[in-house]
């Protein structure tokens, strides 16, 4: 998946919490390291 970045902070964060339920926990960490924390 393309991640843009222009897309607003709750985007990476609900990523990352779907990346994570879905056990892939790297692209999980890219994400909440993109949504600031």
């Amino acid at each position: 998946m393309f991640l843009n970045l222009l897309h607003p902070g709750w985007y990476f964060q609900e990523l990352g919490v779907v990346n994570f339920s879905m056990d892939k926990f790297d692209s999980a960490i890219v994400a909440f390291e993109r949504n600031g924390g």
